[in-house]
């Protein structure tokens, strides 16, 4: 068999087509658009035109269009790219004076021999064009050159990211990466964009490749992302993020004047007394990051913060944060419906709940005594009841009797952390109470879990804060903050679970994740050496100041099942904590190293800008269920700082994705067209929400691929891009026939039957396959051999469902064959793969009208006439019965080879019936034995 082998490149336009939406198909022309469209994608304000000497896009708003080509040059004219991968979708147009047509969908386009030796393929996908070239041997990749109308200048940046400029901004492409795999292991292949003097785009392998193996180029893509400010340059931060069913983004922070509120919502004005103070903002956007479903403020005259936000199963949003303002806008009816200490301009914290659409403002009530208190967290649980976790530095929040702390336990200076819980309208405390020892505690984050048990973590300076008696760590170390882990009972009166973590030089629990078990995942940031990691942790070792760390502890707190830090020099913090159903965990958080680690197929592995406290570039991270093994590190952000990003999976389908939410002074944090806000002026803070999405261009590999029934062969998932950040571990194998195998990416199998079967590959928890695979097992038969009789003739047939060619041993091509003659007659199959399989048949053609029959014999042992010995029967197959004289059969042989001794049968006369199995002839008569 010979092996075609191509070189493949995989690209994707990473920010310059970002706006396309989920996994659009490409639409045929059949007279909607004009006749130089062949195929189109359109998405609401985007289309993407495809024609047969490039590709066309555009962008427009209200205010603008942003509009520029894609060609390719030197290739060959005229050329119609083909629809592949039909959906079952049908799209009927209607005319007015004609009758209707109807346009096909497609999940991929090719252009076939576009430059020689070289297709062209795209691919819509996770809300990405992507394209690949496959390269024949002998095609040069210096033919592939593209060229870009209507933008004002494109370059490679140093990192070897590609800027593309268009009147209304930029945007980025990602560098190349690309690698080959070469017995079964990736090997990276240096590569960059290339721009000649003419400005037209190509690639360069500065090491070479080698052009006998498939090379890939296809990193892991920001799916869409947009900034969410006033267009006046007015400040704006976002705080906390939640996505519903449908994968709309709720979002809660704070802006200045001139955010961008919807009609409609209850309050679209800004309430400062001057529009640089910040009003609570509360937004929903839909899953594209496209456009704003509704928007409103929140607030009073003096200012306000939102920092959490929660939503129930109705609909209704739940916020919280801390308020200035005494005539913040608090229900008649609300469990405190004053500001607590207003008059010195203190804060309050404050909880509200607003109606699904925004319309209308539920409830809202303050929190707070002397002093100053922060809500900073907040979950819902199915009844309405929320759930809300700050802190306060005063000694007079209203608590309920039976708590576990009624009375302020810190020193003046000092704060507590509190807890409360309200009843579905905000009337009433279910409870409230401190929690905290003599010094200071805060809460960053609170999840409510089934049993309404309240987990939370944050930083505690206390030696005597409420430790469950089992607990991992039950003594604070040092003098410095300690990150912990608690959980709360349902109504507020005990520690279920409570562990310090902590070294000696201070710690800060930033994010909280539960899974299914009730185990605490915590992330944050460690200035301590000493902070404990454990054995099998992924990095044991502190490299800068603060380390970020995430850990796993115990539902019950009593052990740390495992901790681990991350980070090079500079300082780097993690603010966000989630776990998947498959158990693997995503962090993220900002950094200011600039050797800070990322993977090899990180989007971005450069560092951009930025190194402050809580600035710096943004990271994320996924490790496997274990903790142990990097799967996926990458660096986002522009030229300056990226602040406090929090993060909610979007994993309810078969495509997993991140939604980040920050706050950026970055004016060229990359943004993709078609988003909400591509360009926002001024050097304010803004803020930006953005999915990353993970892409699946995945093959099933085989070791042997001609396996034969009963052959044990391998199988494996091979990653044809780089473009993915899952563990294929924990991924299940459907092998076609019955057998179902789990957690593993690769196996060794063999079918005991021939057939064609199905492979398929499942992700957990997704019902759709990643990757499957047809396994032919060829298996040829002509059937038993074959008795001809004199004259006659048959048809052999070798017809196989997967085979593509023939060759008969006397060079006949066709699947059937006539044959009329003796011999051992074979033939060779084939498929498409090239795989071979043969068969042989023996043919023989009878001579009847030889066959001489004795008409006695005598079994006597003498060695002389013992046997019954019929000439002529040759290598026929001759059924011999006898019967004595009174019609008893006597003796049978289907196939006669002349063995009948007389089987100790008197003597005496016998009958005989000769018949052959082909039905060529008949011989009757009678034999005598004798002795």
């Amino acid at each position: 068999m010979i092996l075609n082998r191509t070189l493949l490149v995989c690209c994707c336009l990473f920010l310059s087509f970002q706006s396309l939406l989920g996994s659009l198909p490409f639409r045929g022309n059949v007279g909607q658009w004009d006749p130089a469209i062949l195929f189109g994608i359109v998405s609401g304000p985007t289309k993407v035109a495809f024609g047969s000497e490039g590709i066309s896009w555009s962008h427009w708003t209200a205010e603008s269009e942003v509009r520029y080509q894609m060609k390719w040059m030197g290739a060959r004219p005229n050329v119609v790219p083909e629809g592949r991968d039909t959906t079952e979708t049908q799209i009927h147009y209607l005319r007015t004076t004609d009758q209707a047509f109807h346009s096909h969908e497609f999940q991929t386009l090719r252009y076939p021999d576009l430059w020689p030796g070289i297709d062209l393929v795209y691919r819509a996908g996770n809300g990405s064009l992507k394209y690949d070239l496959l390269l024949a041997p002998g095609a040069d990749p210096r033919e592939i050159q593209f060229e870009f109308e209507g933008l004002e200048g494109i370059e490679v940046d140093p990192d070897g990211r590609l800027r593309m400029v268009h009147p209304n901004g930029q945007f980025h492409d990602a560098p190349p990466y690309s690698y080959q795999v070469r017995d079964g292991k990736k090997i990276e292949i240096p590569s960059r964009y290339q721009l000649n003097d003419c400005g037209q785009l190509g690639f360069s392998f500065p090491e070479g490749y080698d052009p006998q193996l498939p090379l890939v180029i296809d990193p892991v893509s920001i799916e869409w992302s947009t900034f969410l400010a006033g267009t006046n340059g007015s400040r704006a931060f976002l705080r906390d993020i939640l996505l519903d069913e449908a994968g709309n983004i709720y979002g809660v922070g704070y802006a200045e004047a001139g955010f961008p509120t919807t009609p409609g919502v209850f309050n679209p004005q800004h309430n400062g007394n001057s529009a640089p103070l910040l009003d609570v903002v509360v937004f929903k956007m839909d899953p594209t990051g496209s456009s704003l479903i509704w928007a409103t403020y929140l607030g009073g005259e003096r200012g306000e913060q939102g920092t959490a936000i929660a939503r129930d199963p109705a609909g209704n949003i739940y916020v919280t944060g801390s308020t200035y303002s005494t005539d913040f806008p608090a229900s008649a009816n609300a469990v405190q419906p004053l500001h607590g200490d207003g008059i010195f301009n203190n804060r309050d914290a404050f909880a509200a709940k607003i109606s699904p659409n925004g319309d209308a403002l539920l409830y809202a009530t303050f929190f707070g005594g002397l002093g100053d208190e922060y809500g900073t967290a907040i979950d819902v649980n199915a009844a309405g009841e929320a759930f809300i976790g700050g802190y306060t530095n005063g000694g007079a929040i209203p608590t309920t009797p039976g708590v576990l702390r009624e009375q302020f336990a810190g020193a003046p200076g000092f704060s507590d952390a509190f807890v409360f819980r309200l009843n579905p309208d905000g009337s009433q405390f279910i409870y409230s109470t401190y929690i905290g020892g003599t010094q200071s505690e805060t809460i960053t984050e609170l999840i409510i879990n089934d049993q309404n048990e309240a987990s939370f973590t944050g930083e505690v300076n206390s030696p005597d804060f409420p430790i469950t008696p089992d607990a991992a760590f039950r003594f604070k170390l040092g003098n410095s903050a300690c990150a912990y882990a608690s959980r709360l009972s349902a109504d507020g009166s005990k520690m279920m679970a409570s562990t310090y973590l902590c070294g000696y030089q201070g710690d800060h629990g930033e994010g909280l994740a539960l899974n299914e078990a009730g185990d605490f995942y915590v992330t944050g940031r460690t200035y301590s050496s000493t902070f404990p990691t454990t054995p099998d942790a992924y990095d044991p070792t502190f490299g800068g100041s603060p380390d970020a760390f995430f850990a796993r502890v115990s539902a019950d707190g009593s052990s740390l099942q495992y901790a681990s830090l991350y980070g090079e020099g500079g300082q780097q913090t993690g603010t966000g904590i989630r776990v998947n159903a498959a158990g693997e965990i995503f962090v993220t958080g900002i950094t200011g190293s600039i050797d800070f680690p990322t993977t090899s197929c990180a989007m971005d592995s450069t560092h951009n800008g930025g190194n402050s406290y809580w600035g710096g570039d943004i990271f994320l991270l996924k490790f496997d269920s274990t903790g142990r093994d990097l799967l996926y590190s990458s660096l986002i952000g522009g030229s300056r700082e990226d602040r406090l990003p929090t993060m909610e999976l979007d994993n309810e389908g078969c495509t997993e994705g991140v939604v980040i939410a920050a706050t950026s002074n970055s004016e060229d944090f990359p943004t993709t067209p078609g988003a909400f806000q591509e360009v926002v002026g001024g050097n304010a803070e803004r803020s930006i929400v953005l999915r990353i999405s993970e892409s699946l261009d995945l093959a099933i590999r085989m070791e042997d691929s001609c396996p034969t029934p009963g052959d044990t062969f391998s199988l494996s998932a091979d990653f044809l891009s780089c473009g993915h950040w899952t563990d294929p571990r924990q991924w299940q194998w459907d092998l076609g026939d019955g057998t179902l195998v789990g957690d593993t990416a690769s196996l060794r199998h063999a079918y005991a039957q021939p057939g064609s079967y199905t492979v398929r590959l499942y992700r957990p928890h997704c019902p759709e396959p990643v990757a499957e695979r047809v396994i032919d097992l060829l298996d040829l038969d002509l059937g038993p051999d074959l008795e001809l009789c004199p004259g006659d003739e048959v048809w052999l047939d070798a017809t196989l469902p997967r085979a593509v060619a023939y060759r008969w041993y006397d060079g006949v091509t066709e699947a059937t064959h006539r044959v009329d003659k003796s011999g051992a007659l074979y033939v060779d199959a084939w498929d498409a793969a090239g795989c071979q399989v043969s068969d042989t048949v023996q043919v023989t053609v009878l001579e009847g009208d030889s066959i001489e029959v004795p008409n006695a014999f005598s079994p006597n042992g003498d060695g002389i006439n013992d046997a019954f010995f019929v000439t002529g029967l040759g290598t026929g197959r001759w059924a011999l019965t006898v019967y004595d004289r009174w019609g008893k059969e006597r003796y049978f042989s289907p196939a006669y080879q002349n063995d009948w001794e007389g089987d100790a049968l008197p003597v005496g006369a016998y009958y005989y019936v000769l018949r052959n199995a082909a039905g060529c002839g008949q011989r009757m008569g009678a034999v005598n034995l004798v002795r």
